[in-house]
């Protein structure tokens, strides 16, 4: 009898519940036009450090505005800065059909020093089932000259979130 016991258990374990909910099927909708870049964003680059238990405001990289133009063809222009500072950005957008991406490099002169980072992005997909969700960027940045002292080389993830 006991035999017979587990081997119910096991088999009701082992069974889908009906009480359980199959996942939902959801969409994603990408931009299939020019223009997705456009606009003012606010960006936010973290350090990458897999130690969990770092505090987030200590893997904090860089804080700024970023402010983007793209034409017709993708061409990307710009400024990415904040208080004091700004670097001037170019680059490209790519409208594939599992993806948005855009690549581009901010250069500038800030305390007599040249500064060059490379910056890869992802446009995040829109959920056709969100509710207020806001266009956000999401990517990677390296520093491509060294400066104050910082070599080149060094990475970075970033999140940008568009502005109103």
């Amino acid at each position: 009898m006991t035999g017979r016991f587990i081997a119910l258990i096991l088999l009701a374990i082992a069974a889908p519940s009906a009480a359980l909910a199959q996942p939902a099927s959801v969409s994603v909708t990408l931009p299939d036009t020019s223009g997705a870049f456009e606009g003012s964003w606010t960006y936010r680059s973290f350090i990458n450090d897999p130690n969990a238990s770092v505090e987030p405001n200590n893997l904090l990289f860089g804080i700024a505005q970023v402010v983007i133009d793209e034409d017709d063809t993708g061409r990307i222009t710009g400024t990415l800065g904040g208080s004091g500072w700004s670097l001037t950005i170019s680059g490209q957008a790519e409208y594939g059909q599992d993806a948005v991406t855009a690549k581009f490099q901010g250069t500038g002169m800030i305390g007599g020093e040249m500064w060059a980072y490379d910056y890869f992005a992802y446009l995040s997909p829109t959920w056709d089932n969100s509710i207020d969700q806001v266009p956000a960027l999401i990517g990677a940045v390296v520093r491509t000259a060294p400066h104050g002292g910082a070599p080149a080389g060094f990475a970075a993830q970033f999140i940008a979130v568009k502005s109103p």
